[in-house]
């Protein structure tokens, strides 16, 4: 274990010492601290035009998570086939001008709209940006930039709560303005590509790909996205079939979502209900939790440097999250058990999302990378919209005690597939 952490921190060295690798990880900063802003005052703009409708906040849960289901999966291919710097970089932009928009903004159909445009971006951006990564380093290096870029994500989470709070204070014009100010730091932090990049066949095809399509009439071009969308979808699906591997990474996740849905819809409601304590200690609970997950992102480098260790410690981290979960739903009135356990589930949790996310990076041909991510992304996406809305019903027929119990089972039982599934099976580059 020694060795390999000594491996990892030369390895870290060696992605802090390159430009495009620290400029994509800041970027993946800024983007997740203006994602975590936006969420946050989009529930409260909502709120306010609606009239105070806590149907309008749920309708707007369904908005913000359609376009995982929907949208990736159909336009993640534009990250495949363009530079996926100007993709990040395009995207960055385009949702500084829609938070904008929201600025100046009272409609609730508008504000729908702006919300469902932004997480639709959102969605196409993640795989492109661990596309991307992939791109630019070799396997062997891609865990540790895999677990930069998740430090950097959830020290993105812990600041996005306390600016939001604190924008909260400021009218929703300067909060909004400051939201798209942060996007537009991210999109050109994501611009900012090195002269080899720039000059590589894949940016030049892009570029050709870009000037050739004015020749073209607007509806054979929209005909035409529409046939090799089609295609790709296709080929993205029966790839994922043929690749055992990534079959299975699919059932993980959707297990795995399933268990993260019931968990977070549920904390507000153990809190009050189980742990017997104020709101407070739900947000000192989620604060714990990022400061596990910060961990859990700086760990998961050594247990996951090549695909064979990977595949070894996805099944043990994932069963290690489920039992601290199931410690956590069994604390009762112990705050200090509670926080204690908290903190090693999301910790191991994180562990398993960081090496889940390198299996789809190393298991994907580079030119289907990031709708194979997408894809696998959507299929996560419906076990955590089938756990949150069930998460109420299950509280009120067996208890929230034991509702967590299953959400831990749910997380205990994608490690067990993923062992008797992933250990037995070797492909080549294993």
């Amino acid at each position: 274990m020694l060795s390999k952490a000594a491996t990892t921190f030369v390895a870290l060295k060696d992605v802090l010492r390159h430009k495009p690798l620290v400029t994509l990880s800041l970027g993946a900063f800024f983007t997740s601290l203006v994602g975590g802003i936006v969420n946050l005052l989009l529930t409260i703009h909502v709120y306010d035009i609606s009239g105070s409708s806590p149907l309008a906040v749920s309708a707007l849960f369904l908005v913000t998570f359609m376009p995982n289901l929907i949208v990736a999966p159909l336009l993640s291919g534009i990250a495949d086939k363009y530079n996926r710097r100007i993709v990040l970089a395009v995207g960055g932009t385009l949702r500084a001008l829609c938070c904008l928009l929201l600025a100046f903004n009272h409609n609730i159909a508008l504000s729908f709209i702006l919300a469902f445009v932004i997480t639709s971006i959102a969605a196409v951006m993640k795989p492109a940006r661990y596309a991307k990564a992939a791109e630019l380093v070799s396997d062997s290096k891609l865990s540790v930039l895999n677990s930069v870029l998740s430090f950097m994500i959830n020290a993105a989470g812990i600041a996005s709560g306390a600016l939001a709070g604190l924008l909260t204070n400021f009218n929703s014009v300067a909060a909004f303005a400051v939201a798209a100010f942060g996007s537009l730091i991210a999109a050109s932090l994501d611009g900012c590509y090195s002269h080899e990049e720039h000059n590589s066949k894949r940016a030049v095809d892009s570029h050709n790909g870009f000037r050739e399509s004015h020749s073209i009439s607007f509806w054979v071009k929209l005909k035409g996205i529409i046939s090799s969308t089609t295609i790709r979808l296709k080929n993205v699906l029966d790839l994922i079939k043929k690749e055992r591997l990534l079959a299975a990474l699919s059932i993980v996740v959707l297990a795995l979502w399933f268990g993260l849905g019931l968990q977070e819809t549920l904390l507000v409601v153990f809190t009050r209900t189980v742990l017997h304590a104020p709101n407070s200690v739900y947000g000192y609970l989620n604060t714990i939790g990022s400061i596990g997950a910060l961990i859990g992102a700086a760990l998961a480098a050594p247990f996951s440097s090549n695909t064979r260790s990977a595949i070894k410690s996805l099944p043990m981290s994932l069963i290690a999250s489920g039992i601290a979960f199931c410690a956590f739903a069994l604390s009762g009135q112990s705050l200090i058990f509670a926080f204690c356990s908290f903190f090693v589930f999301s910790l191991f949790y994180t562990i398993a999302n960081v090496i889940e996310e390198l299996l789809e990076q190393v298991l994907s041909p580079n030119e289907y990378r990031a709708s194979v991510m997408s894809t696998i992304g959507a299929v996560g996406t419906v076990g955590y919209l089938i756990g949150g809305s069930l998460t109420g019903w299950l509280s009120d027929l067996v208890g929230p005690t034991n509702t967590a119990i299953l959400a831990a089972v749910s997380l205990i039982g994608a490690g067990i597939f993923a062992g008797l599934t992933m250990l037995r099976y070797r492909v080549e580059r294993v």
